[in-house]
């Protein structure tokens, strides 16, 4: 994954680094780092955000959440999915609407 983001980096596409920060972030949180992952996927989002991938940063916001509840921080979870939430409802993506709703669902009262 660093390889790919190094790559990215020099090649100067912005959605290739996004794209990588949050696969790099999945991989650490797959690998039981959520602190890593944490600041990693926050690097994605604020690349996302910077080139208007809309899309894609609320995807990201669903990785956070599912940090935050790695890290112990279920508030911070919640938060996460509340934007991805509302990000995708902006966008007309039901699928995914659904999903980040149940998710917040399943944390209970917060």
């Amino acid at each position: 994954m660093q390889e790919a983001l190094e790559i990215a980096r020099r090649s100067g596409s912005r959605y290739g680094v996004g794209t990588a920060l949050r696969a790099l972030g999945r991989t650490q949180l797959a690998a039981g780092t959520p602190i890593d992952a944490i600041g990693t996927l926050q690097d994605a989002v604020t690349t996302f955000e910077e080139i208007r991938a809309r899309y894609d940063t609320a995807r990201v916001w669903l990785d956070l959440g599912a940090a935050a509840v790695g890290a112990g921080d279920r508030a911070a979870a919640a938060a996460h999915w509340d934007h991805a939430r509302r990000r995708l409802v902006e966008l007309h993506v039901p699928r995914w609407v659904e999903r980040a709703e149940t998710l917040i669902r399943g944390l209970g009262g917060v």
